[in-house]
């Protein structure tokens, strides 16, 4: 199929007239955007998850330049532009912090570029449903989201991931925190059509939103959006138990939940879901990098409470 498909979009480029090739490479964009689970996420491996990815957005992007409102191409796009630097350039960023500030430097504004990248493509695309929706949401981003219906979860929770990961990745960047009402008016939107799409990802977002925003933290809206997303995923979705730990464990200083919280993230899942493969290995990796840094996210006086509370 994959051949296939290859030798039509060869075909459909060479072609002279613009208006067959359109038509062409339109039917190559609806096959390999039908719907259906991204392969990639039943993979294991993140490292060959990660380099793959660059291969599928440089075909998106050229099948794009001929349909350029392609609402399944942006989505992919917005996507796959979210899941690279999230597996890839994030990791790697987080790591960089506190020990190589050069690097990381690089690697914020890599990652900030590459966020905006992908939330630019998702805005594209529910422009391309709903005309008029880009200017306006500029402006009241939540009277705009009202227009959004259930067919545009995708491209809601894509377009939202990436400009709220920028955020979190660049948390002194002014010019993105304007924009956190633009990330609030998605999520929300998207959890009144339908809260348990993806087994709860927009509750699992709100809690990283949450615990990126300026002041004072949200713990109660935290903890709202973590039960019921443990609740529609059946306790499967790895990151979700990550999230919590760096979300609220290390602001707290709460030593003993947050080696809990990581230590459930690294019990092994009998049945786990194919759906979640990647992010739960993905998950996995960071909850043993945050284990072996635990004196260094939790403060000393901790420990010795902790030690305390063994010694009763």
């Amino acid at each position: 199929m994959k051949s296939r498909l290859t030798l039509v979009l060869m075909v459909a480029l060479t072609v002279s007239s613009c208006s067959i090739r359109k038509v062409i490479v339109g039917q190559v964009a609806n096959a390999v955007t039908s719907k259906g689970p991204s392969p990639l996420e039943g993979i294991k491996d993140v490292d060959l998850a990660r380099e793959s990815i660059p291969s599928f957005l440089v075909l998106f992007e050229s099948l794009l330049e001929q349909v350029p409102k392609h609402k399944g191409l942006l989505t992919q796009l917005s996507q796959g532009y979210a899941s690279y630097t999230y597996l890839g350039v994030q990791q790697s960023l987080d790591r960089a912090r506190g020990t190589d500030y050069k690097l990381a430097d690089s690697l914020k504004g890599r990652a900030r570029w590459l966020y905006l990248r992908g939330n630019d493509y998702g805005l594209r695309g529910l422009e391309s449903a709903h005309r008029g929706f880009r200017a306006k949401f500029t402006i009241k981003p939540a009277e705009a989201t009202k227009a959004l219906n259930k067919k545009d979860l995708p491209l809601m929770y894509w377009t939202a991931a990436n400009l709220g990961m920028a955020i979190s990745s660049g948390s002194d960047d002014v010019d993105l925190i304007a924009r956190i009402p633009e990330v609030d008016a998605l999520i929300d939107r998207g959890l009144q059509l339908d809260e348990t799409w993806r087994d709860g990802a927009f509750h699992e977002f709100a809690i990283l939103l949450a615990a990126a925003k300026p002041g004072r933290v949200d713990y109660e809206s935290i903890e709202s959006h973590y039960a019921r997303a443990v609740e529609l995923s059946h306790g499967q979705s790895v990151g979700l138990f990550v999230t919590r730990a760096e979300s609220v464990s290390v602001p707290r200083q709460q030593r003993g939940e947050f080696r809990e919280m990581l230590e459930h993230a690294l019990a092994p899942l009998p049945d786990e879901p194919k759906n979640m493969t990647l992010m739960n290995e993905l998950a996995r990796r960071r909850a043993d990098w945050l284990l072996e840094r635990i004196d260094d996210l939790i403060l000393n006086t901790e420990i010795a409470n902790d030690n305390e509370k063994e010694e009763r």
